[in-house]
């Protein structure tokens, strides 16, 4: 199956199941009218062998992409997101309660893409149990960032759970999928059950870590936008993100939000300490990858290479901070 194919198909999956809402057609129309990247989807196709059977991998790339579609639909109602994917968010177009039923139709329709997918049993089991742990630890990761403070005594950390939470479990999906579906065409007794345990454990940790990665990188993005900071959403919703934090560290008794905006002298330390976790993160993901199977290795390499670049950020030669050899671009790319 060609790329162009699996697109076609995938996107035909993700409409008809989503859009099969009854009285929340109209809103699902809406939303899936204008489709995300795929990354996630197009991730797993390329980590997957030619013998998977091309209805089971869109089966599954669509789960992974529903779950993605609901997370975006409830989060723009708690963030109060006027626009998504240029058109009016679901919340605002047709009000919170219709946002908040669609997501959870959305989320039922990925088991539902799974339950249909002709899999064995023992993989079916495993990629619900994947879809439920995800989508719990995405909850609770949108959980913690509406309670989270820059107060908190242990405010890195707990950014960290936000991020693997919100960001790495859905990114860890694909990778999990992978692992477990990699040997669908053979018998289950052919890897055995110890490896792939090992291997499912690597690749949700290598999954939450580029999350975590992508999220300071995105994070990052308000340092170099070249507006106002004290007009930037974050900075007026008083938003916790990396360089929140790494501010909060370099003067603990002081406002982090006001000295973003005042102390533009401080952008080069605050950068430096982000590009720090961004490395260990990825540091900890290429770990994890290396115990991986070589296909997925290598598209995890791909993703880093494509995604996971550091945008163009003010910086100060005197600054001491790690020197961490991943190309730079002009800005993060969105997935």
């Amino acid at each position: 199956m060609t790329q162009a194919t699996f697109e076609q198909q995938l996107e035909q999956h993700i409409r008809c199941l989503g859009e099969d809402a009854g009285a929340l057609f109209a809103s699902a129309q809406h939303h899936l009218r204008v489709p995300g990247k795929r990354t996630r989807a197009k991730l797993l196709a390329a980590m997957s062998t030619s013998a998977l059977p091309s209805n089971q991998l869109v089966a599954a790339a669509a789960a992974i992409e529903l779950v993605h579609e609901a997370s975006i639909v409830h989060d723009d109602i708690q963030d109060r997101a006027e626009q998504r994917r240029g058109q009016a968010s679901v919340w605002r177009a047709f009000g919170g309660d219709t946002a908040l039923l669609l997501g959870d139709h959305l989320i039922s329709c990925a088991f539902k893409t799974i339950a249909l997918a002709q899999l064995d049993a023992s993989r079916s089991s495993r990629l619900i149990l994947a879809l439920t742990d995800a989508i719990s630890s995405a909850a609770a990761g949108q959980h913690t960032q509406l309670e989270i403070r820059y107060d908190d005594p242990h405010l890195f950390t707990t950014y960290q759970q936000i991020a693997i939470g919100k960001t790495g479990a859905l990114l860890a999906l694909p990778l999990q999928f992978a692992t477990i579906l990699q040997n669908q065409s053979a018998p289950a007794v052919v890897t055995p059950m110890a490896l792939a345990a090992r291997s499912y454990d690597a690749a949700k940790h290598c999954g939450q870590q580029l999350g975590l990665a992508y999220q300071i990188i995105d994070d990052l993005k308000t340092l170099r936008c070249g507006n106002d900071l004290a007009t930037d959403p974050d900075v007026v919703n008083r938003a916790v993100t990396a360089p929140i934090v790494a501010a909060r560290m370099q003067a603990p008794h002081r406002d982090p939000f006001r000295l973003l905006v005042e102390q533009p002298n401080q952008h080069p330390y605050i950068v430096a300490q982000c590009e720090a976790w961004l490395g260990e993160a990825l540091h900890l993901a290429e770990e994890a990858a290396a115990t991986l199977p070589q296909p997925i290795q290598q598209v995890v390499s791909s993703f880093t290479k494509r995604y996971l670049r550091l945008p163009d950020l003010p910086r100060n030669r005197s600054t001491t901070g790690p020197n961490w050899a991943y190309p730079v671009a002009a800005q993060a790319k969105a997935i």
